[in-house]
């Protein structure tokens, strides 16, 4: 899957989740402070946003972001997996400091 159709699966399920909670596009866009059409483009899978913007939205539709994120497939040719240096920091960072008790 490629990024434009993992915007669009994101796109459809916030469609799905405003469509269940009974509210329109303005509704939301007021929701999360942006204009309709730039709403529009996003549900329309037409626009590539912030994580910013996407944290807004799922707290607009009283989601969380794991709820659009779900089971979504990795585009191809692109791993997610943290650079060494940062997947060393991150491991130190979990590791308690000495004198810590656990």
């Amino acid at each position: 899957m490629n990024e434009g159709n993992l915007l669009k699966e994101i796109g459809k399920r916030l469609k799905i989740e405003r469509t269940r909670l009974g509210i329109n596009q303005a509704e939301v866009a007021n929701r999360v402070g942006c204009d309709r059409s730039y709403y529009c483009s996003i549900e329309g899978g037409n626009r590539n946003f912030t994580f910013r913007t996407m944290c807004r939205l799922v707290a607009a539709l009283n989601r969380d972001v794991a709820y659009f994120l779900k089971d979504m497939p990795t585009p191809v040719g692109r791993t997610y997996e943290a650079p060494p240096e940062i997947a060393t920091d991150m491991q130190a960072a979990e590791e308690p400091e000495k004198g810590d008790t656990p």
